[in-house]
């Protein structure tokens, strides 16, 4: 047998809401596309028709796109497969287990909810090749504190040192020894992916996105990104731009996301990165990621507005909630009267076609109090039209952040550590909010959807 390794992606959680909101999802989730299509096709000029410039069916991890590109520079024959390409979970494991001899190494990766999926992959395909090695990482594996998932899997890497993985597969293809299984990386690892390994006849339905930085200075009590990598990693831009124009050139992409935590961290950075690309001259429209505090900061007004001229058509911020005391517990404080000033300079006078806000409920915290006040402050937005889409879903606590470490602290009860049930429409909720039914926090999603037209 050759030594073939095989990445594996298991099925996006993308469980559908429970009945009540489900109209107004799909609702949202139409009119989202639509705003966004309508924004890229007037930004670039195209008069014959709408295009469909926002797709992406099937999900895919730039981690394992990382990875296989590594490996391939060391000659080694890679493979890429998603549980996404199947129609059920059934399906998927009955073809992996098929496969499992015609590999040396697989390499899974995981977040939260996949964790019970993952254990099954792995499972299945050892029993059907007890030979095989595994390794397993992706953001969330800092939940093998909390079980015994790794018992039957050889390494878990926590962290994003990509080029760590590819070190620790070549071992294991060449029989050699590793030192530890539990392998910790402190670092971000940046390299181009090797979108080949996507198949042909699903990169048009696959969501493809870039991102500049990686990583977030906040140390919000909900979050655990801050301890995986040690600071906020700049990438090198005039490889990002090589990126950019291959999804827009190669994979005809008109709309990319940029995926920074906070794109808005580095003035000088975002500076050099506009000026670079107006001189690459690259026909498509963006996204991007954005905190209360930095989009409030008025110095970056002028850098927005003039992405805005470059193709920039929506931003996306993190507001989490409007309840100061739910904000001061998760750690997570913006100003209010700013925040307001900056929606305003964004729709009024900027012109930013799509602002879109997203929000939790069933926070540490949020009681009735906090639950009127988050739609009290919805209810004045969507009065002056400050915002366009706003997408409400449940908190879940992830392993490692302080929520989940110290439940106590934040009057939360832990329930469950199934973590098949750790998703964002989970009903009932793993957690709970002492005081605090379920129910209140689907009618303040209700409510909101309400308010936001859907």
């Amino acid at each position: 047998m050759k030594n073939r390794v095989l990445l594996i992606d298991p099925t996006s959680i993308n469980h559908m809401p429970p009945k009540i909101l489900n109209k107004s999802e799909k609702d949202r989730s139409k009119e989202y596309g639509q705003a966004i299509n309508i924004a890229v096709s007037k930004k670039l000029n195209i008069n014959k028709e709408i295009i469909n410039a926002f797709s992406g069916k099937f999900a895919v991890n730039y981690g394992l796109l990382m990875l296989g590109y590594l490996l391939k520079q060391k000659n080694i024959e890679t493979e890429l497969i998603s549980g996404d390409y199947f129609p059920n979970e059934t399906e998927f494991l009955d073809y992996l287990s098929k496969q499992a001899n015609n590999y040396s190494v697989i390499g899974l990766t995981s977040t939260t909810p996949q964790f019970e999926q993952v254990k099954k992959i792995n499972d299945f395909m050892k029993k059907s090749n007890p030979k095989l090695k595994s390794i397993l990482g992706g953001p969330h594996t800092l939940y093998y504190k909390t079980g015994k998932v790794e018992e039957n899997i050889d390494v878990i890497h926590i962290g994003h040192g990509i080029d760590v993985s590819a070190n620790i597969i070549e071992k294991m293809l060449k029989g050699e020894n590793i030192n530890s299984k539990i392998v910790k990386t402190d670092y971000y690892y940046d390299c181009p992916k090797d979108f080949e390994l996507i198949p042909k006849k699903y990169i048009n339905d696959t969501m493809l996105y870039s991102y500049l930085s990686f990583g977030c200075p906040n140390n919000c009590n909900y979050c655990m990104e801050h301890k995986l990598v040690k600071k906020v990693c700049f990438n090198n831009i005039d490889t990002k731009l090589k990126e950019i124009k291959l999804l827009v050139n190669k994979y005809n992409r008109k709309f990319i996301h940029l995926a920074d935590s906070d794109f808005l961290l580095n003035r000088v950075y975002l500076k050099e990165f506009l000026e670079k690309l107006e001189k690459a001259n690259i026909n498509c429209c963006f996204s991007i990621n954005a905190t209360p505090n930095t989009l409030s900061d008025e110095r970056n007004f002028e850098l927005i507005e003039r992405f805005v001229k470059d193709g920039l058509v929506e931003i996306l911020i993190g507001v989490e909630h409007f309840s100061p005391k739910v904000l001061k517990i998760l750690n997570k404080n913006y100003n209010m009267e700013k925040l307001f000033k900056a929606l305003k300079v964004m729709k009024n006078e900027i012109k930013l076609p799509v602002m879109s806000l997203y929000t939790l409920v069933g926070l540490p915290g949020e009681d009735y109090e906090a639950i009127n006040e988050n739609i009290e402050v919805f209810e004045k937005l969507n009065k002056e039209k400050l915002y366009d889409f706003s997408f409400p879903k449940f908190f879940i606590p992830y392993p490692d952040t302080e929520i989940y470490l110290h439940p106590e602290k934040f009057n939360v009860k832990i329930l469950t550590k199934d973590w098949s049930e750790y998703h964002r429409w989970s009903l009932p909720r793993p957690i709970e909010i002492i005081g605090m039914k379920d129910e209140d926090y689907l009618n303040e999603i209700e409510e909101i959807s309400k308010i936001s037209g859907y």
